[in-house]
């Protein structure tokens, strides 16, 4: 609690600038996963998760009250170029294709990563993004939702069209 004191302090000096433009704020607690709910209640736009929270059950967790960042395990990319595809694909997929997701590492790169596995992971990360977007356009154009294709509501179009202006949609690397 007292270092969630903090944070909200600071987020709270950031509302602005002199100018009037707003400044996306971004906070990160390895191992917070416990406290996700307080996080994202404490006033920043995205929640950074580590590698040990479960991406898509923080997003049913929070909804689209916060975006969230990460989490690739970072020791993923000691492996070979195929399983840091297969892996990345995991984290994007379990984001959803809906914006509010930056993908990140869950914590820090190692040093000893061999760089040709940070180009298979932006390469991965760009495919399965791009097919996530499809795959949910080509939903959206059917009146399907999702991969499970519920049809999506009136509301939730309205919602959908609101959050589009929201300062942290997907960003990818």
């Amino acid at each position: 609690s007292f270092s969630l004191a903090s944070m909200r302090s600071v987020l709270a000096a950031l509302r602005g600038t002199p100018d009037g433009r707003r400044i996306p704020t971004i906070v990160f607690t390895k191992g917070g996963g416990q406290w996700l709910d307080e996080i994202a209640a404490c006033g920043a736009d995205c929640v950074g998760l580590d590698w040990t929270v479960d991406l898509a059950a923080a997003r049913r967790r929070v909804g689209e009250r916060v975006a969230l960042q990460g989490n690739l395990d970072p020791l993923v990319l000691l492996a070979d170029a195929s399983v840091v595809a297969r892996e990345a694909g995991a984290v994007v997929r379990a984001a959803g294709p809906a914006p509010g997701h930056v993908f990140n590492l869950g914590h820090g790169i190692v040093p000893a990563t061999p760089p040709e596995n940070v180009a298979a992971l932006v390469e991965a990360v760009h495919r399965e993004s791009r097919a996530s977007r499809a795959g949910a356009a080509r939903c959206e154009g059917k009146g399907l939702r999702g991969v499970g294709g519920m049809g999506r509501s009136a509301r939730e179009k309205r919602e959908m069209k609101t959050h589009q202006h929201h300062p942290m949609k997907r960003l990818i690397l």
